[in-house]
């Protein structure tokens, strides 16, 4: 009998932060005459000020684009 897939719970904190995005339309705005930052649902425009969705954007996306 073939041995069971490992559980990767990084892989999954990873899927689920992607799919906490994707779900509230992240977007981050730049506003530029002040050099601010801002998250901002990109479908009803308004700011998002959620700690788990700043979190989410902050450690998984930013890996994400070091490494690829």
């Amino acid at each position: 009998m073939s041995k069971r897939k490992a559980n990767n719970g990084f892989a999954r904190a990873e899927r689920s932060c992607r799919a906490l995005l994707r779900t509230n339309h992240v977007a981050v705005v730049n506003i530029d005459p002040c050099g601010a930052q801002i998250m901002a649902n990109w479908k009803s425009r308004r700011q998002i000020r959620s700690l788990a969705i700043a979190n989410a954007l902050f450690d998984f996306a930013s890996r994400r684009m070091q490494s690829g």
